[in-house]
């Protein structure tokens, strides 16, 4: 898991064949191909047509997009930060809701006043946890149903765990996978390959105008396949199942690792970071060196973020935006907010406290360039 100074930092997950293990998946509990699939299976279980489910001004679109394909009324209710939710707004709407969404956003645990609030309520709680590295253990769940991602902090093309509090949790049919994995497949595969034998040939031919171009096309073709998966996601149904690639590669994965490497990383970019008065982490008022779950990437508040995002791409620094399109209920307020200046650092498995040093540089650069 150790980084290299050599190649570009952060950007999707290369899925490889070699990670290929030979192992039977009976014992295995069957995944949903995605999020929304588990976050639609417990809708379509406890819910009735025309219900108001509550999910948060800022989040993931797919979550109200899933509530609406289900048949609810999604309601959006305001947060004060990322993590700590407007207890008024969520006291008030909760009277005539069926449901509600409480996300952990980058992985923070939200502020434990929402459990205390929302157990007073007789309303469905299901926690997001699409964005946690890692699935929590059963007596860590505040709500009645948990669901995360797996493909969001591992090299795989889809697969999502759904967890119920009390008594079994939905669980998908024998329909395997969607488009999405098969493209996502499909263009991993592309890119491993021509990357992989570009570098058998790195001998012959180490800063060639072919090498350059063959890694172009394969990046090229990558993209548009990852595009068309991500655009050509069918509507959920709360029954498609994970494809065996996924559940063999999440059962081989090194959890305890990975989780250990993502908070050695966060906590050193975090520290680097701190004499940089133009980039403000955002996190709690614990902050990340005294956090205690490693987080998907480091959110950051800058000023100019697309700008500064392109400058630092052309460095080989690829940072994702976590959600650009997040204020899906178009009220504006603090939602646009964060929509409009979090920018992601790739903290994850792939690099080491070297990557970090050379983001930290980075960033001091090209922030100041930024304002010039």
């Amino acid at each position: 898991m150790a980084g290299r100074l050599s190649r570009s930092i952060g950007g999707e997950f290369p899925i490889s064949p070699d990670a290929l293990l030979p192992e039977l998946l009976e014992s295995l509990h069957p995944l949903f191909s995605s999020g929304r699939e588990a976050l639609a299976a417990i809708v379509n279980r406890v819910g009735r047509a025309g219900d108001r489910w509550l999910a948060p001004e800022f989040t993931c679109p797919v979550v109200p997009e899933t509530l609406r394909a289900c048949g609810m009324n999604p309601v959006p209710y305001r947060w004060i930060t990322p993590w700590d939710p407007d207890q008024e707004d969520v006291r008030r709407q909760c009277r005539d809701a069926a449901g509600v969404i409480v996300p952990f956003y980058m992985g923070w645990h939200p502020d434990p006043s929402i459990w205390n609030l929302l157990e007073r309520e007789s309303l469905c709680v299901v926690e997001d946890r699409c964005q946690c590295v890692g699935p929590p253990k059963l007596s860590e769940i505040r709500g009645h149903y948990a669901i995360g991602s797996y493909r969001k902090w591992l090299p795989v093309p889809d697969g999502a765990y759904c967890m119920s509090r009390r008594g079994p949790a939905p669980i998908p049919d024998d329909r395997e996978g969607s488009r999405m994995a098969d493209l996502r497949l499909a263009g991993a595969v592309v890119k491993h390959s021509v990357c992989a034998a570009l570098d058998a040939e790195s001998g012959e031919m180490p800063e060639s105008k072919d090498r350059e171009r063959m890694t172009a096309e394969a990046e090229r073709i990558y993209f548009r396949l990852f595009l068309l998966a991500e655009n050509l996601v069918s509507l959920p149904s709360g029954r498609r199942r994970a494809i065996r690639l996924s559940e063999l590669l999440i059962r081989a994965a090194d959890v305890a690792a990975i989780r250990e490497r993502r908070m050695s990383n966060q906590r050193h970019l975090a520290r680097l970071l701190v004499d940089n008065p133009s980039v403000s982490v955002l996190n709690p008022n614990t902050g990340v060196a005294a956090a205690r779950e490693p987080l998907l990437a480091l959110p950051v508040l800058v000023k100019a973020r697309d700008s500064l995002r392109q400058r630092l791409m052309s460095r080989g620094i690829l940072c994702d935006i976590h959600w650009k399109d997040g204020d899906w209920s178009g009220r504006g307020e603090r939602a646009a907010a964060w929509a409009e200046g979090v920018l992601s650092l790739p903290i994850d498995q792939r690099y080491n406290l070297m990557d970090m040093d050379r983001i930290a540089e980075a960033l001091r650069i090209e922030v100041s360039g930024v304002a010039r």
